[in-house]
C-alpha cells in the first residue's frame, strides 16, 4: 500500500516542481503545466488506474468506478487507493465463503 501512496505523492511533487519552473518561465508556461499534470493524473485514476486493477484483481469497470469514486469523497486519495483491492477482498470472501456455505445447504 505504502509504495501506491508514495507513487501518487511523486507524482504530484514532480508535478508541483515542473510548475513552479514553468512559473520560473513565464505565467502562460506556469499555468499550461499545472492543467497539463490535472488533466493527466485525472485520466490516470479515473480511466487507466481502473481498468489495470480490474484486470489485476478481476473487478468489474462498473465496480471500480464506483468504488474509487466512493473512496474518494469518503477518504479522498488514500480511499481512492484502497478502494479496489477492498472490493475485491469482498468479492472473494463473497465467492469463495458465501456462496458454497449458501450451496451446502
Amino acid at each position: 500500500m505504502f509504495g501506491t501512496v508514495f507513487r501518487q505523492i511523486g507524482a504530484t511533487l514532480g508535478a508541483v516542481v515542473v510548475s513552479l519552473v514553468g512559473f520560473a518561465n513565464s505565467l502562460t508556461v506556469g499555468i499550461a503545466c499545472i492543467v497539463f499534470f490535472t488533466i493527466y493524473q485525472q485520466v490516470e485514476n479515473y480511466l487507466i488506474y481502473p481498468k489495470v486493477m480490474r484486470r489485476s484483481v478481476e473487478v468489474s469497470d462498473v465496480a471500480a468506478i464506483v468504488a474509487a469514486l466512493l473512496g474518494a469523497a469518503l477518504f479522498g486519495v488514500i480511499g481512492t487507493l484502497v478502494a479496489i483491492p477492498a472490493v475485491a477482498a469482498v468479492q472473494l470472501i463473497l465467492r469463495e465463503v458465501v456462496v458454497p456455505r449458501q450451496q451446502e445447504r
